[in-house]
């Protein structure tokens, strides 16, 4: 996986994206659970990313992503 993230009762959460790609794919579940959250700043730092591709589950996408 090219990111880092938590899991609680709800779903998932993109914390940080420490992948090289070019094109950051959010996927639908992680470990049978769905993707629901990018955290604030997941992105930050990162200049490779030209494109992302989210998913219908999402519901949040925090500040600074």
């Amino acid at each position: 996986m090219e990111f880092l993230y938590s899991c609680d009762e709800s779903g998932i959460t993109i914390t940080k994206w420490i992948g090289d790609a070019k094109k950051a794919i959010i996927p639908r579940k992680i470990e049978g659970k769905p993707v629901i959250k990018i955290a604030d700043y997941a992105f930050s730092d990162n200049l490779a990313i030209k494109k992302v591709v989210i998913n219908a589950n999402l519901e949040v996408i925090g500040d600074f992503s």
